[in-house]
């Protein structure tokens, strides 16, 4: 993402807005090729939400989408506690700093007793804030796997025993809703994951591509795997029920996905 750009340009930039003749608003993805379109307010979270993951907008917006992809990742839980813990791991303990100006204080004579009381009780807040917000972020990046991982069902999350289980455990943590790892907590892990993936996809050597299908009551839905000497990775979903599944169109997509971790593919 260029430098400078702010999120509400970028995310005006993935859309068009619109007023039909009842006078309600609406807006659609900016592609020609995207028959998206959601009724309201564009809200950023959900325009973000289907940028990510809209193939239209990739081949039409390139930088858009990854510009929005790129800000996801950066912003997701799982960006910021692997920042966090790199920051850690290369800084001095939080406790042996708290501790430096109240000792340095002893050196500096003309420093009043009530300026070290208030520097020791913001330092405290502050403290308990960082605290806070660690033990939120901890708390509903684990809850994100239950959900991706484990099937745990989103809207347990609004219910009243869910957060009355969360304050017992933690009076803390401030339980978040359903909506918003729906439509902004699990899309910016999405897209942080999937930058990880590439990262050791880049640097592996031997990697095997498969595309396979499954289909659902409505749709025929194609998987795009990439294994590795030690792993498999899931890459991409395609719906296909209104497609013809020809070569071109396989290949397309297979290309597509050796493109974006730098291999060939051998036929």
């Amino acid at each position: 993402m260029k430098k400078g750009r702010r999120p509400v340009d970028l995310m005006n930039k993935a859309i068009t807005k619109g007023t039909l003749s009842t006078g309600k608003k609406f807006w659609q993805c900016i592609s020609s090729n995207c028959r998206y379109r959601a009724s309201g307010n564009a809200q950023q979270d959900r325009v973000y939400k289907h940028a990510a993951g809209c193939e239209a907008l990739g081949r039409t917006h390139p930088d858009v989408r990854q510009a929005i992809v790129d800000l996801q990742s950066g912003t997701s839980l799982g960006a910021l506690l692997q920042q966090e813990s790199t920051a850690n791991s290369h800084s001095e303990p939080l406790s042996s700093r708290a501790s430096s100006p109240l000792s340095s204080a002893g050196t500096k004579k003309q420093k009043v007793e009530g300026e070290i009381w208030k520097w020791a009780r913001e330092g405290g807040k502050a403290k308990r804030r960082e605290e806070r917000e660690k033990t939120q972020q901890l708390a509903d990046h684990m809850i994100m796997q239950l959900i991706c991982v484990r099937g745990l069902v989103p809207n347990i999350l609004n219910s009243p025993e869910w957060k009355e289980l969360m304050h017992i455990l933690n009076p803390n943590y401030n339980p978040t809703s359903a909506k918003k790892f729906s439509n902004t907590i699990i899309p910016k892990e999405a897209a942080f994951v999937r930058k990880e993936q590439l990262k050791v996809l880049h640097e592996s050597e031997n990697i095997t591509i498969t595309f396979d299908g499954n289909s659902t009551r409505r749709d025929s839905i194609y998987f795009v795997h990439a294994t590795t000497d030690q792993n498999s990775y899931f890459i991409e979903g395609h719906i296909g029920s209104d497609t013809h599944h020809t070569t071109k169109w396989v290949t397309d997509r297979l290309l597509k996905v050796s493109m974006s971790f730098n291999h060939q593919l051998l036929y």
